[in-house]
């Protein structure tokens, strides 16, 4: 990491449970480039790795769409996990300490939806850990924006920005959580153009396949 790190890559590392997320928030500890390194996953840590997270060196990419199914469907963390490990399923304390949150899919784990991350926000595995619909729109505009150095280009509608965005019938501010996983834009603009739905012919999988790519 400290390799990496000096020569200006930005490191992002998988890291799940206590164990894992101290190691990695050891390793990152020791680069000096102040880079905005990333932590993703970072589910089940103490609250001595919470300390070092508040410390705002680290963004730190969430699933919480993950958790809520698991609650209602799968139960897996009540089966295989002591209560005292659940409970530090934490959200909002992060958000609130400041730190870089973002939401993500962790596709093809899960589907590539983002409503159902924001329905994880707001209807968070510990309740008092849920966020508001505004706080949980913020994981996925600014922030994400910030943890992948773009902060500059976008993230938020500001002259010079590119302006992606989207118009809907709804405020998704005010719905009440069970109804965000059912938002839907009415239309979506990238670098202020409407975007066009594909048809998922031949050719618009192959157009995909051979443009050039674009560095992030």
């Amino acid at each position: 990491m400290k390799e990496a790190d000096e020569k200006g890559y930005q490191i992002a590392s998988h890291a799940i449970g206590e164990a894992a997320i101290d190691r990695i928030i050891a390793a990152l500890n020791k680069t000096t480039s102040g880079r905005l390194h990333r932590i993703e996953h970072c589910e089940f840590h103490n609250d001595e790795s919470l300390e070092e997270l508040k410390k705002l060196r680290y963004a730190v990419m969430m699933q919480p769409g993950y958790a809520w199914i698991d609650k209602r469907y799968l139960n897996t963390y009540t089966q295989f996990l002591p209560q005292e490990i659940v409970d530090r399923l934490r959200f909002k304390t992060l958000f609130d300490a400041g730190i870089c949150l973002c939401a993500s899919s962790d596709s093809p784990v899960q589907d590539l939806d983002p409503w159902l991350q924001m329905l994880g926000m707001v209807d968070f595995y510990n309740p008092q850990e849920s966020v508001t619909p505004y706080e949980a729109f913020r994981c996925y505009t600014i922030n994400p924006a910030k943890a992948i150095l773009e902060e500059d280009e976008r993230g938020t509608l500001e002259v010079g920005k590119a302006a992606d965005f989207f118009t809907a019938e709804e405020d998704l501010f005010t719905l009440d959580p069970k109804d965000i996983v059912s938002f839907r834009p009415v239309c979506t603009y990238y670098g202020g153009r409407p975007y066009r739905r594909k048809k998922g012919t031949v050719a618009e999988l192959a157009w995909s396949m051979l443009k050039k790519a674009r560095p992030v």
